[in-house]
């Protein structure tokens, strides 16, 4: 601003002081700069954190495997309740069929003694037979 004296009153407090202007430099015109222009030349700079959560306060990634997680954590439980019904229902079937199967055997066991004692009563009776009836002997010899 030029240095001569300003007259001031008090309805003309004059201009504030400006500071100097500064005059832009002509833009460059080749081809580069013509094909750059519209651009940013330099990269911005990092968002805080860099993330959606940083921007959304959440992390829905982080959300959704939770979710997943306590799903399959759900399934699993499921699955062992299950395997756990059928490992005492195959329990159970055995104990049956071992009850079953002992039982069985105890009465062919039975079965077995039944036919010896009636094998034995028919192997006395025929001998009690001939010695009697062909033989002629009395009770007191055969036996």
């Amino acid at each position: 601003m030029s240095d001569a004296p300003v007259y001031r009153s008090r309805y003309n407090p004059g201009l504030p002081e400006l500071e100097d202007i500064v005059v832009p430099s002509m833009k460059a015109t080749d081809t580069d700069a013509i094909r750059l222009q519209g651009t940013i030349s330099k990269r911005l700079p990092a968002m805080p954190g860099g993330t959606l959560q940083d921007l959304y306060g959440t992390d829905y990634r982080a959300e959704a495997q939770l979710k997943e997680s306590y799903a399959i954590g759900e399934a699993n439980e499921i699955t062992k309740a299950y395997n756990k019904r059928s490992s005492a229902r195959a329990r159970a079937r055995n104990r049956l069929n071992q009850k079953y199967a002992e039982g069985k055997s105890g009465e062919a066991y039975t079965t077995r003694k039944k036919q010896l004692r009636n094998q034995k009563r028919q192997t006395k009776g025929i001998t009690k037979f001939v010695a009697r009836n062909v033989l002629g002997v009395g009770p007191d010899l055969y036996r």
